[in-house]
């Protein structure tokens, strides 16, 4: 279920043209989404690692290296949520797009809901993402209304 809503996403911003900073801001994102319900377990990185490459990566270091180290660095639930509004701010200035904000986020919220329950951790990062972010009350609804149709339907 997580790599169709991860590799969806990527196909759609693919085609957006993002830049490396955004790509990478992408990848960070993902990264904790996945860390916020507990460890990243070596499936997620592979899966991490396999739809990343739908995107046009220009990075110093191969794909699979910045997942690796992105991955070390955010560390698991405690830290990610600790660290919660530095990491999501660090994020969105990477984003720096009004589009790919909301897509983000509608990200992030997919991958949160698709185990059918947003858990108290999982909530305070979507929180501190819409903030961040700075989505209007109408673009979270919206990304979070499309995420549930999706689920539902």
């Amino acid at each position: 279920m997580s790599q169709k809503i991860v590799t969806d996403f990527f196909q759609r911003a693919k085609m957006r043209s993002l830049t490396q900073v955004q790509t990478e801001g992408v990848i960070e994102a993902l990264v904790l989404a996945m860390a916020v319900d507990g460890e990243i377990h070596k499936e997620e990185v592979s899966l991490i690692n396999a739809a990343a490459r739908l995107l046009d990566w220009r990075g110093e270091v191969e794909i699979a290296e910045y997942v690796n180290q992105t991955v070390g660095s955010v560390g698991g639930r405690r830290k990610v949520l600790d660290n919660v509004e530095r990491l999501t701010a660090a994020i969105a200035e990477k984003l720096d797009d009004e589009w790919l904000n909301a897509e983000t986020y509608y990200l992030v919220y997919r991958l949160v809901l698709a185990d059918g329950v947003i858990q108290d951790a999982e909530k305070a990062l979507l929180v501190s993402f819409a903030e961040t972010l700075d989505l209007s009350s109408e673009q979270q609804e919206a990304c979070e209304q499309r995420a549930i149709s999706e689920v539902d339907g």
